[in-house]
């Protein structure tokens, strides 16, 4: 008989995939120092808990993260603000990366278009925006 497992980083809890394979497939990886469990999951919406024993799955965190506006003049004065975020995360704009630890970002520039921000820190889920600076 076949069953689900989530292969998961046993220090983060992070899935990284997820496998359908006999009980003793599943022993021997074990056996080999892979971390399973067994269940449905998937790595966008669910990690393992390893804080506790056994691990679990469960579903990732929403962040708080409240964006306050979607539009700015580029100026380099007016400013967008990220606050509630994670602490620490990874903020990226546009593909550059910038690390937070305070869970507050403000953002002006002088350069017209459309900025997409992206907040990680895992286990929540990653969170998304865009602000456009005219």
């Amino acid at each position: 008989m076949h069953r689900t497992y989530q292969c998961y980083d046993p220090k983060t809890g992070r899935i990284f995939s997820t496998v359908t394979v006999s009980e003793d497939i599943a022993e021997h990886m074990q056996a080999q120092g892979e971390a399973l469990i067994e269940g449905d999951g998937n790595d966008l919406e669910h990690f393992i808990d390893v804080s506790i024993s056994p691990p679990k799955i469960r579903e990732r965190p929403k962040q708080t993260t409240r964006q306050d506006k979607t539009h700015i003049k580029a100026d380099g004065e007016d400013m967008m603000t990220l606050s509630g975020l994670p602490i620490p995360c990874n903020i990226s704009i546009n593909g550059t990366a910038f690390d937070v630890k305070d869970g507050l970002l403000e953002m002006t520039t002088l350069l017209p278009g459309d900025y997409v921000i992206r907040a990680e820190a895992f286990p929540f889920v990653d969170w998304e925006g865009k602000v456009t600076a005219l």
